[in-house]
């Protein structure tokens, strides 16, 4: 195998975990974001 198959190899993985991990951040974004929402509409509710 030449070097240029291995390099295009490597770059595919690569951007493939790259992907993977941006689809990663985005779900745990997602749920940081509910835990928020819900700490404070729990917050809130306390309040009243």
């Amino acid at each position: 195998m030449d070097l240029s198959a291995i390099n295009y190899i490597k770059y595919f993985i690569l951007s493939f975990k790259k992907k993977a991990d941006i689809k990663l951040l985005n779900h745990e974004t997602k749920q940081f974001k509910k835990n928020i929402i819900t700490k404070i509409e729990n917050f809130e509710k306390k309040q009243y």
